[in-house]
């Protein structure tokens, strides 16, 4: 038997398979074979690391990686078909009652804020409670809040509050939903503005319109 095709069917056989010997001439070259070499060559018995067929290799792990990944995203599939179209409409129901509640408490922690600027306040058409500052672009009507009602305005407000903030009186969400609004209201300026000053007919200078833009940049995140 050939060197070479021992040596190919020496490694797919099992390690019971019969003793390999390995050993080099006096020339340098490397033999081997099933049979010990005569006395005067030293040989060596090869033991090949025969790998556990139980324990997978690094592809087979990430096959069963994959396998295992697809069978719970079919799981997934599968258990949201089983969800009966009215289950469907609950679930997609509640998402939305989530949102609009959450839309509803960052409404009236907005009105709540609102009712403690040092500056004449008014309702608008919308249930809405604004600021008259300078720069204010609302233009529809009015009705001007006097000083003394802000208060029973302000337990209205808490009442919302309550019933749709889940943490209704944490004043950094408070502070931080009110920012968000003024920052808005800036930014809603500042775009108002950029839209007048890239009319050619205002000539505004360059130097102006990126002013404008870097405002912009501040307060429209």
């Amino acid at each position: 038997m050939k060197p070479l095709v021992l040596l190919m069917i020496f490694f797919s056989c099992s390690a019971s398979a019969a003793e390999i010997y390995r050993w080099v001439d006096e020339n340098g070259k490397v033999h081997y074979s099933d049979t010990k070499p005569g006395q005067g060559e030293k040989a060596e018995e090869v033991k090949p690391q025969i790998r556990n067929p139980a324990e997978p290799d690094e592809g087979e792990i990430r096959r069963r990686e994959y396998l295992k990944s697809a069978d719970l995203l079919d799981a997934e599939k599968e258990a949201e078909e089983r969800l009966s179209q009215p289950d469907r409409e609950r679930q997609m129901a509640e998402g939305i009652s989530q949102r609009r509640k959450a839309g509803r408490c960052r409404e009236a922690r907005v009105k709540y804020g609102v009712t403690f600027e040092e500056m004449p306040i008014y309702w608008t058409e919308y249930g809405d409670i604004r600021p008259d500052w300078s720069r204010d672009y609302y233009v529809g009507s009015r009705e001007y809040i006097a000083d003394k009602d802000r208060p029973a305005i302000r337990d209205q407000i808490t009442d919302e509050l309550y019933r749709y903030c889940d943490d209704p009186l944490n004043q950094d969400l408070q502070v931080a939903a009110y920012n968000d609004w003024v920052d808005q209201e800036y930014c809603r300026v500042e775009e108002l503005d950029l839209e007048m000053a890239l009319k050619p007919r205002t000539r505004t200078p360059d130097d102006e319109v990126e002013r404008i833009r870097a405002r912009i940049a501040q307060y429209c995140r």
